[in-house]
């Protein structure tokens, strides 16, 4: 899944400084996420089916693979200021 995706980001795209912070901002929206997933398949493959529910569950990855390919920038080789102007120019564009 997308879990430790949250954690490499963060780990290189904030500064020192807030890194705790976001890294543990993203452990709770991640836990939550799952916890969201596992306290709803059940209910969902029960009411509606198996197929359905996994189809749902496909397009929301697809939306988060979207957001990932779109707004989340490459930060290989790349210092943490670097990325924030990025990713705020990227939002810009995006948000107006």
């Amino acid at each position: 899944g997308y879990g430790p995706v949250t954690w490499l980001i963060c780990s290189e795209m904030f500064s020192d400084e807030i890194r705790g912070r976001t890294l543990g901002f993203a452990t709770v929206a991640n836990w939550l996420s799952t916890l969201i997933v596992v306290g709803s398949f059940l209910s969902s493959a029960n009411a509606i089916g198996l197929s359905y529910t996994l189809a749902i569950y496909a397009i929301i990855c697809g939306f988060a693979f979207s957001f990932a390919y779109i707004l989340v920038p490459e930060t290989a080789l790349r210092e943490p200021p670097i990325v924030v102007k990025d990713v705020k120019k990227r939002f810009t564009n995006l948000y107006g």
